[in-house]
């Protein structure tokens, strides 16, 4: 199960507005509410998008803008399962002092 409030920023747990960003994700994945929480940072250094990457390899890595809009055009949205299970890992990962960097998982030596 998912603890939003267990999630950090670099300034410590993600604030209640950011879990209600995640929370819309999840109840209904779309382009609007991916747009709207894919760069939030999930364990202190890490995006959610670099986490559903994480799990789901083939998920796109770069994204294109509509020169008209500038809107974001997103090739894919992540399905809520893929979307649960990063958050479940970047949660793991911020209760047992670790976190996502350069493609792999690391040991914090900053919270010691």
């Amino acid at each position: 199960m998912i603890d939003l409030s267990q999630l950090t920023n670099m300034f410590g747990s993600v604030s209640e507005s950011v879990q209600k960003r995640i929370e819309a994700l999840i109840r209904e994945p779309n382009a609007e509410n991916w747009d709207d929480a894919h760069s939030i940072i999930v364990d202190g250094s890490a995006t959610l998008w670099q986490y559903v990457c994480l799990i789901d390899s083939t998920f796109p890595r770069s994204t294109s803008i509509d020169q008209k809009t500038y809107e974001t055009i997103w090739k894919e949205i992540p399905s809520r399962d893929i979307l649960i299970k990063a958050l479940e890992l970047a949660q793991d990962n911020c209760e047992n002092n670790l976190y996502y960097a350069a493609g792999e998982i690391r040991e914090s030596k900053a919270k010691e």
